[in-house]
């Protein structure tokens, strides 16, 4: 142990470090630390060492033991799972492959005896329809198809579309590439919407050459197809499903939610990459995220595989309940020989804990230094008797240390910086008030206190500090040399105080941390000039105006970057050099010279850039003056005005545009403020005044018109800017320069600037005259034609009726006189009549719509749905149709009677044009889109050609043979008259034949 100088400037605090030490190396036998105020080095004890090995040796032979007990047993139970599921696997693969056969082998016997020639259509399908045996296998029928894949021969049963469908006969091109049976493609049938798959074999005949091909569909659900799945039994976690890799496809699986469900994408899961790859066992994640036993079987006639699966944690629950045993009787056994053995330490070393005790207490202050009884003559004892002799030794040096401490004290006080003195440990020995005073600690005892602890005494504003400094004296004690830093310390009002530190670490003689000796100057002012004055440089360099220094005899000293980007020079370019070089010869040089005599300047100048342009900026210059009232030089910022002055010119181009297009407007056009004062006018307006613009700017209406006309000009102004949107009505006027009267439309538009802040009025007024007089004749010519309509179609049925009649008598009384060609001629005028009744009925109906029918109130969209369904629901129930109602239908103002027969045409046409064999589906839809209700009726019929929807809403035009659909051709023209009677559209939409159709009538927001 060193011996204690005077320069170890400690005196107490040494000997309460000694202390600790010796506590430390007499309680590290100790195994009950934690009752102790400090912690021994762990492993310091030779008993505790020996102890702890021999347990250590105990516990790991016995987890070794049973952990390779457990994983023996796990891979014993892996191996016979295994090779089980692979067998049940084989079994169900072996089993449908069988069936497969079967198929493929009926079908190879069937196709052996088609007649020949193949072609002959009647012949093959009486054939195909003849082998009811083979339909027990293939469910869904029987096709024959051309070698060339183009179209099929025949198929049973008949279903529509299957000959020429590409989706049915695509299957069949690996029997025509290979000539040898095939399995197709597993899909979901077109009208079944059921999973099947096809088999194909090829057609031969007797010299080998392919005339066709015969393919069977199955479904995957028909009996005795994939039973096996059912017959297999697995546990409550496990499945087995049969999956298609080619086609992506689980095909069947006991989860029977899986069928034809497509596989995970290629590289999602590597579990079910790879058993599709090659057959046999793996554990891996399945698709989602759970571990399991897996295993798979390839169908041979097939692509197919067989795959059976166990959860991991079902497969290994025996294992795992046997580990979970085996490890709970290895923790137990290790906890009660821990327990006996730590018992057995602590008795032994109880007496050297009783003298640790005391020790520590002498060390931390709580007990006096006193000598300590010797408890035993081993060498524990001859270890306190050296201690009792080295405390007197050190207490006899006590008054002296006192004395040398007193007078460093001193001597640290009267320095103006910070000083500190830490131990090894960081603890704060010997500092000033300057030092306490730094980190807001001047009424804390820092004494032997941590900066983590004072960083818990201290004001929030030096917390932070604090915890910092214990990191930089740790860089310090790493680099072993002095180190010297800047600290900054930011306070509760924001400011910020910099310190200069320096750091020197001391060491022992053996290289043992020692000390460490910090000393801090309060440099704050110096840091904050240095930063304005960095600021402010920077500030001119980023300027965006070009700035300029120069001295008082008028050459450049300064300019920034933005002055390079606007004129071209350099500051090297120009330093030293005259003003001169930018006006050369220029009398705004004199302009300069006066500021210097009398005070700043501020206007618009040209000035010459480096590569001769000339261009024109907002000069800004004012003398620089010292303190003392003294010019030393000139300051002076240029703003480029090239791109303000190019707006000017083309905002006068465009103000000169657009007066030009409104003085040739043929329309009147004028401009007022908001107290009615002409600001603007065209010659148009001119004309109705009777006096040119310069007359008109400047006066009001009540200048020019009567004052009644006036008050109704500025009447209708007000309200344009009170609404404050564009108001439109019609005037009747006189024009002031020929005296012509003219009835105008008007608009009245408000104009407001940026803030909203009312501008005026801009006034836009039309001649209407002629277009009036016009409607007014369209209007009495289409009633004129109405009523023509009308009158036709009511006058005629009388004659019509009369002539149906006789027809009816001449077919009763000549019925036995006629031979079959006289009453088809006979039955032809009787259709004839019949025919033109119907047309004349629709073409009254259409006369009479916006003029007979009922008039607009509010009514229910959906209560006249309801009404037009109840009508047509015979027409329903016949057709076993689908209607589905969904979307908004709001209250709207409309005829009754009609929109209940819009409705119901549209909905009766949907119902009419189906396609035989298949359920209609009619899907009634309304939705308030923008300002307008748009309610749509979409079906599954037979669908319209694109370029022949627009004859479909006129009068009398059918699309459809009237042999095939009954109607007259008006039906949806009437639609289309209501539609627009209500100030709505109709239209028609349609992918093509077969395709389905959907109509659409659009009522503007108005009507609801």
């Amino acid at each position: 142990m060193s011996h204690i100088k005077y320069s170890d400037l400690v005196d107490i605090q040494k000997l309460q470090a000694l202390l600790e030490r010796m506590a430390f190396r007499i309680s590290k036998s100790f195994m009950s630390m934690s009752q102790l105020p400090f912690r021994a080095p762990l492993f310091s004890s030779l008993q505790l060492r020996v102890t702890l090995m021999t347990v250590s040796v105990f516990v790991a032979g016995l987890w070794v033991a049973a952990l390779l007990l457990v994983r023996h047993q796990e891979e014993n139970l892996h191996d016979m799972l295994a090779a089980q599921q692979v067998t049940t696997a084989r079994y169900v693969a072996r089993e449908i492959d069988s069936k497969i056969r079967m198929r493929l082998e009926s079908l190879e016997s069937i196709a052996a005896r088609i007649p020949s020639p193949i072609d002959e259509i009647p012949k093959l399908e009486s054939y195909l329809q003849e082998r009811r045996a083979i339909y027990k296998m293939f469910d869904f029928g029987l096709i024959v198809v051309k070698p060339d894949l183009s179209a099929a021969y025949a198929d049973f049963p008949v279903l529509p579309g299957r000959r020429t469908s590409n989706r049915q006969l695509a299957p069949f091109a690996d029997v025509a590439r290979t000539g040898r049976p095939s399995v197709g493609e597993p899909h979901i049938g077109r009208y079944s919407e059921s999973p099947m798959v096809p088999m194909a074999v090829p057609i031969k005949d007797d010299q080998g050459r392919m005339r066709g091909i015969l393919a069977g569909i199955t479904s995957i659900d028909a009996p005795f197809f994939l039973e096996p799945l059912s017959q297999y039994r697995q546990a409550q976690g496990g499945s087995i499903e049969i999956v298609a890799p080619r086609s992506g496809l689980m095909l069947a699986g006991s989860d029977r939610r899986n069928i034809m469900k497509p596989m995970p994408a290629a590289g999602t899961v590597p579990l079910d990459d790879r058993l599709v790859a090659q057959e046999g066992s793996l554990v891996g994640l399945n698709a989602q995220g759970v571990e399991e036993l897996a295993s798979s079987y390839r169908i041979s006639s097939s692509d197919w595989f067989v795959i059976v699966r166990l959860p991991t944690t079902e497969a290994f629950a025996p294992v795992r309940t046997l580990q979970a045993q085996v490890l709970a009787i290895a923790a137990a056994l290790s906890l009660i020989v821990g327990l006996l053995t730590a018992l057995l330490v602590r008795y032994a070393l109880h007496p050297v804990k009783l003298l640790a005790i005391d020790m520590n207490s002498m060390s931390r202050g709580v007990k006096s230094l006193h000598a300590l009884p010797v408890l035993r003559q081993d060498e524990v004892g001859n270890l306190v008797d050296s201690f009792n002799r080295f405390q007197a030794s050190l207490l006899s040096e006590q008054a002296a240390q006192r004395e040398g401490e007193e007078r460093l004290r001193t001597l640290i006080e009267a320095i103006p910086d910070a000083v500190q003195f830490k131990d090894r440990d960081g603890r704060w020995l010997v500092f000033n008030r300057t030092a306490q005073c730094s980190f807001g600690l001047e009424h804390v005892d820092c004494q032997g206190k941590s900066d983590v602890e004072l960083a818990q005494l201290a004001p929030p504003s030096f917390r932070d500090p604090l915890l910092q400094c214990r990191a930089t004296d740790e860089l310090v004690w790493q680099a072993g040399t002095l180190s010297r830093v800047e600290e900054v310390i930011t306070l509760p009002d924001a400011s910020i105080l910099t310190f200069d530190v320096t750091k020197v670490p001391l060491f022992e003689s053996d290289g043992a941390r020692k000390g460490l000796v910090i000393i801090g100057r309060d440099i704050t002012a110096a840091r904050r000039a240095e930063t304005e004055l960095q600021q402010l440089g920077e500030a001119v360099r980023q300027c965006s105006e070009a700035i300029i220094l120069v001295d008082e005899t008028l050459h450049f000293q300064y300019i920034n970057p933005a002055f390079e980007r606007l004129l071209g020079y350099t500051l090297d370019e120009v330093r030293g050099r005259s003003l001169s070089l930018l006006v050369p010869d220029d009398p705004a040089l004199r302009e300069t010279n006066a500021i210097i005599l009398g005070g700043p300047f501020t206007g618009e100048r040209l000035r010459r850039a480096k590569d001769g342009r000339v261009v024109p900026v907002l000069l800004n210059i004012a003398p620089i003056r010292l303190a003392d009232g003294r010019r030393i030089g000139l300051v002076g910022t240029m703003t480029d005005l090239t791109h303000i002055k190019q707006v000017e010119a083309r905002l006068e181009s465009e103000r000169t545009h657009l007066r030009t297009l409104v003085q040739t407007i043929p329309d009147m056009v004028w401009l007022k403020d908001p107290n009615g004062i002409y600001l603007a006018c065209n010659p148009e307006f001119e004309r109705f005044f009777g006096a040119p613009e310069a007359e008109i700017i400047g006066k009001t209406d009540y200048d020019f018109v009567a004052a009644e006309l006036a008050d109704f000009f500025r009447k209708k102004d007000r309200e344009a800017m009170a609404a404050g949107r564009p108001s439109v009505n019609e005037e009747w006027i006189t024009y002031a320069s020929n005296g012509h009267r003219a009835l105008l439309e008007t608009i009245k538009t408000p104009m407001s600037d940026g803030t909203g802040r009312m501008m005026g009025v801009l006034g836009i007024a039309r001649n209407i005259t002629e277009r009036k007089q016009a409607e007014a004749e369209l209007k009495r010519s289409n009633a004129e034609l109405e009523q023509f309509s009308y009158g036709i179609s009511h006058d005629m049925r009388q004659p019509l009726r009369m002539i149906a009649s006789y027809l009816q008598l001449l077919d009763k009384e000549l019925a036995d006189q006629l031979d079959d060609e006289k009453r088809k001629f006979l039955n032809f005028a009787k259709d004839g009549a019949k025919r033109l009744d119907q047309m004349l009925v629709g073409l009254l109906e259409y006369s009479r719509v916006g003029r007979k029918g009922e008039p607009p109130v509010w009514i229910e969209s959906r209560a006249v749905l309801d009404e037009a369904l109840l009508f047509l629901r015979p027409a329903v129930a016949e057709a076993q149709a689908i209607v589905r109602v969904e979307g908004d239908w709001p209250r709207i103002l409309a005829s009754p009677d009609e929109m209940l027969r819009l409705m119901q045409n549209l909905l009766g046409n949907a119902l009419k044009y189906r396609v035989p064999g298949r359920t209609p589906e009619v899907a009634v839809t309304g939705e308030i889109v923008g300002k307008e209700w748009c309610m749509c009726v979409a079906d599954n019929g037979i669908g319209i050609i694109p370029d022949q929807i627009g004859r479909l809403f006129q009068v009398f035009q059918r699309l459809q043979s009237r042999a095939v659909y009954e109607g007259t051709g008006i039906g949806l023209a009437l639609c289309r008259k209501i539609a627009e009677h209500h100030g709505g559209r109709i239209w028609a939409e349609s992918a093509g034949e077969g395709q389905g159709s959907r109509f659409c009538v659009a009522l503007p927001q108005g009507a609801f």
